[in-house]
């Protein structure tokens, strides 16, 4: 496992997190906009005819809270000294063959 691609897939969304939360509130006001027009209609609607109500989409059922945000900034912290620790350990021999110290070293090594 490359330490490296979860850092930078939590650095890009951090960097897009005002627009992650607010494409998150928008899907939600639109599910709950047409939650409360499927039930206005099952209002008036005999229990055996009513509408089902829809199920969340993933981007409203799983929405970032800020606690959320906060923990991703904190892997993150730990995920950058292993990306740099991978970086830097990671060179060519003089044969031009690439050396990946991580074929030798365990992640504990790593982080000692």
């Amino acid at each position: 496992m490359r330490w490296n691609s979860h850092y930078y897939a939590f650095e890009v969304a951090i960097c897009n997190h005002p627009s992650i939360n607010n494409y998150s509130a928008q899907e939600t006001r639109l599910y709950n906009k047409l939650l409360d027009q499927i039930r206005e209609k099952n209002w008036i609607k005999d229990p055996v005819n009513q509408y089902k109500e829809p199920r969340k989409s993933v981007i409203v059922e799983n929405a970032l809270s800020n606690e959320d945000w906060n923990i991703v900034t904190k892997y993150m912290e730990v995920l950058k000294l292993l990306m740099l620790a991978t970086k830097k350990l990671e060179g060519k021999s003089s044969e031009g063959k690439i050396i990946r110290a991580s074929c030798y070293l365990s992640a504990g090594d790593l982080i000692i």
